[in-house]
Formats: C-alpha cells, structure tokens, sequence
C-alpha cells in the first residue's frame, strides 16, 4: 500500500505534520510520500494536476490532504485518479476570499461530486473547532458532498501541529 501527504497554499513537505505522519505510516508498511508542489506561495490548479499525473495513484492507494492539498485530491480523483480511501484535513470549496486562491482557478468550476465518490468508497473529513482560515461550515460542506461526518477536532488552529495521533489512527485502522 502507498500513502500520498499534499500540502496546502504555502506549503512544504516538511511543516506540520506531515514528515511525522510520513514516518508513522511507513512504520507500518505504508510507502508514503510528502511531494513538494510547485510554487506553493500561488498555486495553480491546472500546473498541480500535471505533477499529479506523475504519482501512482490506484485501488491500494490513501490520500491525504492538508488545506488546498485536500482539495487537489478532490480535482485528482474528478479527473480519474483511484484510492482507497481520502483522508481530507481542513478542506474548502471556494477561494475563501483570497485573492490568490481565486486566482489559482481550483474553484473556476464546480465539483462533480458523481465522479469523485465513484473513485473512492471510504473518505474522512477533519475540521478544527477554531480553524482561523476554513471554518467549520465550510468543511462540513464538504463532508455533506461526500456524503460523510466531519470530525470536529479541538487542535491548534489549522492543523498546524508537528503530530496528528488522530489521523495516524484513523489510517492505521483502515489499514487493519
């Protein structure tokens, strides 16, 4: 099995908690990689899927995504990437006001809910109690989409941690 990490608006593979994440999954016989997206300070969504083309996505195959992360696993699997199972971290569905993310056309058009279930059966979605950025609506939008839970968790802010016990467990029981 194989385990993919994206980060978010801003983001490098080594903030957060993802090379903690990286190192968990790995010690249990999950391949997992943290791919360093282009131009992470204004990032495009057309640019993002071409280096996701290059990653081997398929039946045996976790997603995991941070902030704008969760939503390019969102355009992955519209555009027929497969997994196993999508876990979504402080997701959204518009710019949030940002100019720069309006400006990386992730939300230039709508979501075509259809196909992304029809290319995963299991997601989980995560939001923060006090998320300064994605609020709780925003996420459970999301979740309502999916046709999932949110999981409102009472972590620092945007998941700006250096461990995410939670999530590492939620995997791990897919896993079992």
């Amino acid at each position: 099995m194989n385990a993919y990490i994206f980060h978010g608006t801003e983001g490098t593979p080594d903030e957060n908690w993802f090379p903690w994440l990286k190192s968990q999954l790995d010690s249990i016989g999950i391949t997992a990689e943290v791919p360093q997206l282009s131009n992470s300070k204004n990032p495009n969504v057309n640019k993002w899927l071409t280096e996701a083309s290059e990653f081997k996505t398929g039946e045996d195959t976790i997603l995991i995504g941070h902030s704008l992360g969760a939503v390019l696993i969102l355009r992955m699997l519209e555009r027929g990437h497969k997994a196993k199972a999508v876990y979504l971290v402080a997701p959204f569905l518009d710019d949030l006001g940002w100019e720069v993310l309006k400006e990386s056309l992730f939300f230039a058009d709508s979501f075509d809910w259809h196909q992304i279930k029809k290319q995963c059966e299991y997601f989980e979605v995560f939001a923060s109690k006090n998320d300064p950025y994605v609020s709780l609506e925003n996420v459970k939008e999301v979740a309502d989409n999916l046709e999932v839970e949110p999981q409102v968790l009472d972590v620092n802010k945007h998941f700006n941690t250096e461990d995410f016990p939670y999530l590492f467990e939620r995997i791990n029981l897919l896993n079992k």
